[in-house]
Formats: C-alpha cells, sequence, structure tokens
C-alpha cells in the first residue's frame, strides 16, 4: 500500500510541468537519466536464499524436506486423512531425474 501510494505521489509530481524536480531550471526539459530509481522491497522478499545456493528444485526439495539416503519423508493429507510418505530419490525415478537441476520456475 506504501509503494502504490507512493508511485502515485510521484506520477502527479511528474505531470507537473512547471515544479518538477526532474526538469532543467532553464528549459524545463525532462532528463531521464536524471530520475532517481528506488525499489522498494516487502521484508518477506529473502534476496540472500539466491546468492546462498541455486534455485533448483533439487535444491527446494533439500531446504523444504529432509533428505537421508536419498529419501524424502513427507506428509500428505487427503481430506480428513493424514498419511507419512517417503520417496526415494534415485536414477529410477523418473521426475527427480527430469527436474532436479532445473530451475524451479519451470519445474513449477
Amino acid at each position: 500500500m506504501v509503494a502504490q501510494a507512493l508511485d502515485i505521489r510521484l506520477r502527479e509530481h511528474l505531470s507537473n510541468t512547471r515544479n518538477n524536480l526532474f526538469t532543467d531550471d532553464d528549459d524545463n526539459v525532462l532528463h531521464e537519466q536524471r530520475r532517481p530509481v528506488m525499489i522498494l522491497l516487502d521484508r518477506d522478499f529473502d534476496l540472500g536464499t539466491m546468492v546462498l545456493h541455486s534455485w533448483t528444485y533439487q535444491a527446494l526439495i533439500h531446504d523444504i524436506f529432509d533428505i537421508k539416503l536419498n529419501q524424502v519423508d513427507f506428509v500428505q493429507k487427503e481430506g480428513g486423512r493424514v498419511q507419512r510418505k517417503t520417496m526415494d530419490l534415485d536414477s529410477k525415478e523418473e521426475f527427480w531425474n527430469e527436474n532436479a537441476a532445473l530451475p524451479f520456475p519451470e519445474v513449477a
């Protein structure tokens, strides 16, 4: 909400041709190279994760699930029933072989 309000205020300011921070005082010409850039990020956006390791499907699975001896244990909820399941991550698992090294957005 803060970013949207700031965007509206900046656009209103840019539309004012007489008194604009981005115009030259002499000829009222807009100078694009002098326009500042501001990036607002939510606190939930974590840049460190992308720097610490690759953003592959394999890295995501390793971060979310506990991998031991090439097996992933997870809980699956179906209706009102909860089941613990184990999946092997070996060369016989076709989906894992095709997607482990791909960036997560491609897999999704």
